[in-house]
């Protein structure tokens, strides 16, 4: 191709190719970007009420009691049953993963293996 001129046609699947496939095109397209628990997680309210819990709870586990560990923001009554409590301070407490990993409502499979 030395000293030759690509068609634009050429330069566009190029272009295309250098970018990645994106969206629909792609093949692992599942129809959007997440699910409306995730759209719904990253949204400013949702990041106010999991910092109040923290600061309620002064950075420290409830059930343990340990404290400058990975800390998470548990609602009592799940997220997906109780929409109403969703960002109430009274659904919250902050628990460490191995703690919020006993809860009823956490997911079991995602628990890792030790």
């Amino acid at each position: 191709m030395k000293g030759r001129t690509a068609s634009p046609e050429t330069r566009a699947k190029q272009r295309a190719a250098k970018l990645g496939i994106r969206g629909p095109a792609h093949w692992n397209w599942r129809g959007g970007s997440g699910t409306e628990r995730h759209y719904l997680m990253n949204q400013d309210e949702y990041k106010q009420w999991r910092i109040a819990v923290f600061k309620r709870d002064n950075f420290t586990c409830q059930m343990c009691g340990a404290s400058k560990v990975f800390l998470n923001a548990d609602h009592i009554e799940p997220w997906s049953v109780a929409t109403n409590l969703r960002y109430s301070l009274d659904n919250g407490r902050t628990l460490c993963e191995p703690c919020h990993w006993t809860t009823p409502s956490f997911p079991k499979q995602l628990i890792p293996v030790s």
